[in-house]
């Protein structure tokens, strides 16, 4: 019968090694392998990653550390790669593949992966890191990952732009009313008396890829009145593949 291999988490920052249980603590995330054994340990050790791996957008790279655990005897390797999840290539990282060696008596080693920062908010994407071939007797444990990539721009960002509503005949007045028709488009006010400076701000948090329409309506209860202001947003989307 072979050995018997359980995983999880725990909020000890140090769990300890009992009897037959060989542990070990999986950096920030708290994670354990445990394996239940008999026999003797694997002389060469069991390579493994962590349970998952964060980095900010804005990081440049991600660090991924991998452990070797149960044993640190000869020098052993293992292959590393990285594939797309929802975040993809070449727009969100690098892919990279390699081997890492371990030395006799080393116990981590770690690899990085370059990330890209995109300007608008895309939301936290990952994609995945792997181990596979483990060469001089070394077997592996958890053997793939997600990298998430976390985004660090704010949701959405508001377009303003600004009108004067003002009477050419008069240096005062008018007593203007405005009202807009579309949920993505807002004023800073929508009453008034006398010439008036008024943002109108954009919001396309929501939106799909696409043009939408929308109207201010300006009403003074005078001549020429109401004046209609068309507005035009073409929602492009950043990433079209």
């Amino acid at each position: 019968m072979g050995d018997l291999w359980a995983a999880g988490q725990t909020s000890s920052p140090d769990f300890p090694a009992i009897g037959s249980f060989q542990a070990i603590l999986g950096g920030a995330s708290d994670a354990f392998l445990l394996r239940f054994s008999n026999g003797p340990a694997n002389p060469a050790g069991i390579l493994h990653l962590a349970n998952g791996y964060w980095v900010d957008e804005r990081a440049a790279q991600a660090t991924v550390t991998v452990g070797r655990i149960g044993g640190s005897t000869g020098e052993v390797s293992a292959e590393y790669s990285t594939s797309d999840g929802t975040a993809s290539t070449p727009w969100d990282y690098s892919p990279v593949s390699g081997t890492l060696l371990f030395p006799d008596g080393t116990t981590t080693r770690t690899f990085t992966v370059p990330v890209f920062h995109n300007p608008v908010h895309l939301g936290d994407k990952a994609f995945s890191v792997s181990l596979g071939n483990p060469t001089g007797g070394a077997t592996l444990g958890r053997s793939a990952a997600p990298v998430t990539v976390i985004e660090s721009d704010p949701r959405y960002v508001g377009l303003s732009v600004r009108f004067r509503v003002r009477d050419r005949s008069r240096p005062t007045g008018p007593t203007w009313t405005a009202t807009v028709d579309v949920p993505w488009l807002t004023l800073s006010a929508y009453s008034g008396t006398g010439p008036s400076v008024v943002s109108a701000t954009i919001s396309p948090e929501g939106l799909t890829e696409g043009s939408y329409y929308g109207t201010i309506t300006i009403d003074a209860n005078s001549l020429g009145s109401p004046q209609a202001i068309p507005v035009t947003l073409n929602m492009s989307c950043y990433e079209c593949y």
